[in-house]
């Protein structure tokens, strides 16, 4: 890598600088370059602008941690759409609620899930055309129609933004529009590479990205698109496996992750001949938010693995972000955590 490459940062910049570059492990194995995951984002966004989307409109997935719904994430940052990511776990009619609310101009969901989405598609009248999947789902177009016949990147691209539902059973249906800014999406904001940087995560370098978590979780999601945009390569799981996410952070050579205390867990509930198989040397960082985590759960990864754990907290807003590495104590820790602007 040249030093003048090293510098392009945003997945379009370094698709055009580095094409070949791997940009995704998938769930499969299969590596994914810039080039590739670029040209995919770009036929869904002008599929999308083809089928009559413009700025301000929804659209809703419904998809397993996938290339697809990575490109579908992009795509609709690039296209100032607002991008709504459902639980899996919700029932037909609070997935019809969202596709309602939302009044989502389109519909991409995967094969998994495909009684769900085709009946919460039909109880939201949601148009036939407007309907998408990844793998096959009676009354849906394959995601591969969209741009299929060469349509390309939108020409007035703007960046999009997260329309977050908040997807617990309790209350379903709240959701929060925020207003576009109107900027760019193909030109990376300096606090995406600040807000890593928080973290020791500087841009290109070896750093991999293991994503664990559900990318319908929104902070899944901006971690790994912010790692993409960054140069980082990601390694993506379908679904969490305590001792497969051990076997990839050896096999890639992981340096960090957003994981939560749940997975912490798992994690320490593996027989010590599967703990003590692998190796984690390479890992730098791994964070996780304000989840109820116990000093004593922490204190013991941090034996295992380290004192690579960081927490945030405060971010729910984009407001004034608390970040605090683990200490030895916690209450150290919480004594020195410092005020950080979002």
């Amino acid at each position: 890598m040249t030093q003048e490459s090293a510098e392009v940062l945003g997945l379009w910049n370094i698709a055009a600088a580095q094409p070949g570059r791997i940009a995704l492990i998938a769930p499969s194995g299969r590596e994914v370059s810039y080039r590739e995951l670029a040209g995919l984002a770009d036929r869904y966004a002008g599929g999308l602008r083809a089928l009559g989307l413009r700025p301000g409109d929804a659209v809703v997935s419904l998809l397993p941690n996938c290339v697809e719904a990575v490109a579908f994430s992009f795509a609709a940052a690039q296209s100032g759409l607002y991008l709504v990511t459902v639980d899996w776990h919700l029932a037909v009619p609070d997935i019809a609620h969202v596709l309602i609310d939302s009044e989502a101009k389109a519909f991409v969901a995967g094969r998994r899930f495909a009684e769900s989405a085709r009946l919460a598609a039909d109880a939201a009248s949601l148009p036939v055309a407007a309907r998408f999947s990844v793998g096959e789902i009676e009354g849906f177009k394959s995601v591969a129609w969209l741009g299929a016949a060469g349509i390309r990147r939108p020409g007035d691209r703007t960046a999009g933004a997260a329309l977050c539902s908040d997807s617990s059973a309790a209350a379903p249906h709240l959701g929060v529009r925020s207003a576009l800014a109107g900027d760019d999406h193909g030109v990376v904001a300096p606090h995406t590479a600040g807000f890593f940087g928080l973290f020791g995560l500087a841009p290109h370098g070896a750093h991999v990205h293991l994503a664990g978590l559900p990318l319908y979780r929104f902070e899944a999601l901006d971690f790994l698109t912010a790692s993409v945009q960054l140069g980082h390569r990601v390694v993506l799981m379908d679904g969490w496996d305590a001792a497969e996410a051990l076997r990839l952070i050896e096999r890639h050579r992981v340096t960090h992750s957003r994981l939560s205390p749940a997975l912490f867990d798992r994690l320490l509930a593996l027989p010590e001949a599967i703990r003590s198989r692998y190796d984690l040397s390479s890992l730098r960082r791994i964070v996780h938010g304000p989840e109820p985590c116990s000093p004593e759960l922490e204190q013991r990864m941090a034996a295992w693995w380290g004192p690579v754990f960081t927490d945030y907290r405060s971010a729910t807003e984009g407001g004034p972000i608390a970040g605090a590495a683990l200490a030895d104590d916690a209450a150290d820790r919480d004594r020195h955590s410092d005020l950080i602007p979002g």
